[in-house]
């Protein structure tokens, strides 16, 4: 049995670590996840809810080097606008898409492609593998080092599988470029904002993964630079398109698997 720590209470207390808990035991390792004499966790802790002191870089009460400042998050950072008509951008940025082997993610980029290419072959859209582009590029680039491969994909796709920018990095086959068009929102679910909407930076991500070159695109000027580093980089490139949340051009497109891979294959077999 376990031992018995004194009287539960059912109120919240603060803790100076800016962490408030929940309903707990009376003793004075109440957050301890792990206990050593087997006293199961609801029995002495309750949840943990974090009060936004804990963000606070600076405190108010003026502790420049106490107990909560050394362990400060910042708040996200502000996020830049997005002014970027897709429509009209990833046109641009892609140029002639004869000119790679495509995998588009998910939804938004999808029809992007499809609609950009008409439905062409080279290019493998996706539908209901979210995560997956990236991936799919990375083998696909390996497989067929002789083209130049090019993912297309949207922040929440990206989002959904981000550890594969590390294996890409490592990798880093020449021939493969990704391009994330990060519009901060889920568009295909009620245009909800996504992690980029609030402070996560995938161009930071892909450069912390190891991914030596990369761009973010704000403006339109920024774009004749982007399109020839995916053509001519001698490594895996990684561009950051920032664009307005509207919606993709109407385009139906042929959600059949098999069709798109026997059509894709024979691309690949020419």
């Amino acid at each position: 049995m376990p031992k018995s720590r004194g009287p539960v209470s059912g109120e919240r207390e603060p803790f100076g670590d800016g962490i408030v808990r929940g309903p707990r035991g009376g003793c004075a390792d109440a957050g301890n996840p792990f206990p050593e004499d087997g006293d199961p966790a609801g029995a002495r802790s309750g949840p943990l809810v974090l009060s936004f002191d804990a963000f606070e870089e600076f405190p108010e009460d003026g502790d420049p080097a106490g107990a909560r400042s050394s362990r400060a998050m910042t708040r996200p950072p502000t996020t830049p606008e997005l002014l970027l008509d897709r429509n009209e951008a990833v046109p641009r940025l892609v140029g002639r898409h004869e000119d790679f082997l495509i995998v588009a993610g998910l939804a938004g980029t999808a029809r992007d492609l499809t609609f950009l290419s008409r439905d062409a072959p080279h290019v493998f859209a996706l539908a209901g593998a979210m995560g997956a582009a990236t991936a799919m590029g990375l083998g696909l680039a390996l497989a067929r080092p002789e083209r130049r491969v090019l993912v297309v994909t949207g922040d929440g796709e990206l989002l959904m599988n981000v550890g594969t920018l590390a294996t890409v990095a490592v990798v880093n086959p020449p021939n493969l470029a990704i391009v994330c068009v990060d519009n901060g929102h889920y568009g295909e679910t009620g245009y909800q904002k996504s992690h980029t909407s609030l402070g996560v930076d995938l161009e930071r991500m892909a450069l912390g993964a190891g991914i030596r070159t990369t761009r973010r695109i704000t403006r339109s000027e920024e774009i004749p630079e982007a399109s020839r580093l995916i053509r001519e980089g001698n490594g895996t490139s990684f561009v950051l398109m920032r664009v307005a949340p509207t919606e993709s051009p109407p385009h139906k497109r042929d959600l059949d698997p098999t069709t798109e891979r026997h059509r894709f294959r024979a691309v690949l077999l020419d």
